[in-house]
């Protein structure tokens, strides 16, 4: 049926994001079949009670099968709070919470500038696209050294000082 919903929208190969690492969700994301996958890790659910524990494989093919895993564990979880239990993300005091985590502000800034320096990249691909130099847009687009640039970047990896080959922090 979602298929069939799909084509008859023209929704085709949608960015998928999600938190659950569950079968039904692996099933309706590859129904989908997803340009990207975006999974947001923010819990250990299978250690979460022993009705959980059968999720673990599912989990685990999921951190596989994912284009790009968000591993967010290391946050303070407002859902152990009393308080917030009931509360959604969208709510401000459970932003308020998350960003109150001592190890927020770097996550979300190493995040950000990972996340510019590949939308950089693709400006890079586009302006060679545009100019017809196919060529240079395949190289920009795929060039590897993007990867590691935005993991010296981020603190990752050692750039070593060399601010000639690497776009240093």
């Amino acid at each position: 049926a979602l298929r069939r919903w799909m084509a008859a929208v023209g929704f085709r190969r949608p960015l998928v994001w999600t938190f659950l690492p569950t079968p039904l969700a692996r099933d309706i994301i590859r129904a989908c079949d997803p340009e990207l996958t975006v999974y947001y890790c923010i819990d250990d659910l299978a250690s979460s009670s022993l009705a959980a524990r059968p999720i673990e494989q599912s989990e685990i093919s999921l951190f596989r099968e994912a284009d790009l895993v968000f591993d967010v564990r290391f946050l303070k979880n407002p859902h152990y709070e009393k308080s917030l239990r009931r509360l959604s993300g969208e709510d401000a005091k459970v932003g308020a919470f998350i960003a109150a985590d001592p190890d927020f502000d770097g996550f979300l800034n190493h995040l950000q500038s990972m996340l510019d320096m590949c939308d950089n990249y693709y400006s890079d691909a586009m302006h060679f696209m545009e100019k017809g130099d196919l060529v240079r847009a395949f190289g920009a687009i795929n060039y590897s050294h993007a990867w590691l640039d935005a993991a010296v970047r981020i603190g990752l990896m050692d750039g070593h000082g060399d601010d000639r080959l690497f776009t240093l922090p």
